[in-house]
Formats: C-alpha cells, structure tokens, sequence
C-alpha cells in the first residue's frame, strides 16, 4: 500500500483492500436496514467505517448526513452533505436534503433558498417538486401551528 497515495487522496483503503462497489454497496444496505430497524447506534458505526474506507463515496457521504441530522447534529450531518455536494453539485436529492435541514436548525437560510433553487430547476422530477413545494412554503411566510 502506497501511504502517500492515501494520504493525498489519490486513493482509498477499500481499494487498497480490493473492496469492489458491490461490496461497499451492499454494507449500505446493511446500515440502511439497520436504521430500518430502529438500530441507528450501529447504523452509524457502519456508515463511519465505511466512510474510513472510502471518504469519497457520495452514498455513504449522504447517509451519514441524513442519520445523523435525524439524530439532532445538525452541524456534523451539514458537514457530510457539504463534502457529498463538492462531488456532485447538481444532485437535487442532495440540494434538498441539505436546504431541509438548514431550515430545520434555522442555519443559512439564503443558502437553504438556494439549494431548493437549484434543485427547482430539475422540473419533472421527484425532488425537483419538492423543492418548488418548498420554496412556495417558504414564500408564503410562517404558517400558524
């Protein structure tokens, strides 16, 4: 194993190791379905190690994010959704996930309307219309509860 390689990034343990995608895909599931299963604690050490394994891999970046904001760390899981979108800046799925939780902890609202502002632009798909749904709520001000 090449530490320098690894070190800048050129390459990743799960390569170094010969873990394939398949591989690292189906260890996603396994966390998915453990978080399914009301077992998020393990979910997340295997998304962390996985994350150990390859920090590039956008899945495991964007489950991260999601895990851990529906755990309440809003800081940590914005983190993981800043680095999945520094691969894929166009993603509407991740555009949305990252404006609802900035809403949801009240942080860079601009920002927030920005991402459902890019992610509006994919018109016809799923998050393309959530993200128009949630920019007219946003327009429209508080709702009363």
């Amino acid at each position: 194993m090449n530490l320098r390689d690894l070190l800048q990034g050129r390459t990743t343990l799960a390569k170094e190791r010969g873990l394939s995608d398949a591989c690292l895909t189906a260890l996603q599931h396994d966390a998915i379905n453990l978080w399914a299963n009301g077992r998020s604690d393990d979910a997340l050490i295997l998304l962390r190690g996985l994350r150990a394994l390859d920090p590039t891999h956008l899945v495991t970046l964007r489950l991260l994010g999601q895990l851990l904001a529906e755990r309440g760390v809003g800081q940590e899981a914005l983190s993981y959704l800043d680095q999945a979108l520094k691969m894929r800046s166009n993603s509407p799925s991740l555009r949305v996930t990252r404006a609802q939780l900035r809403l949801a902890i009240g942080k860079d609202i601009r920002g927030a309307i920005h991402d459902l502002q890019i992610a509006a632009d994919h018109k016809g798909t799923a998050f393309g219309d959530h993200a128009h749904i949630l920019l007219r709520k946003i327009a429209s001000g508080p709702q009363p509860t």
